[in-house]
């Protein structure tokens, strides 16, 4: 678990090929006669129990209009004339 956040946190992506890899080189490390399988399976089940998801990385983000700045004084001014022709509160 804390070699997938390490990678996270440098922004690398984790498959879970690679989880199912790190796990059977650390049970090698550790014993020569284990039978244990990093399956498809486990592998879900460790990223469940972990509270891991796989996501994807978005790329494609909404661009703000050119007339953004004049859109917004706009719409200020608007909510000050509407306080102030309603008498509504500043809160």
């Amino acid at each position: 678990m804390r070699w997938v956040l390490a990678l996270r946190e440098k922004g690398v992506v984790v498959t879970r090929n690679m989880i199912q890899i790190k796990a059977l080189t650390m049970v090698k490390a550790t014993s020569s006669s284990s039978t244990f399988k990093a399956s498809k399976g486990w592998c879900s089940r460790f990223m469940t129990r972990q509270g891991l998801s796989l996501r994807t990385r978005t790329h494609i983000a909404q661009k703000l209009p050119s007339d953004v700045d004049v859109k917004v004084s706009n719409f200020q001014q608007y909510v000050i004339k509407e306080q102030k022709l309603m008498e509504y509160e500043l809160s």
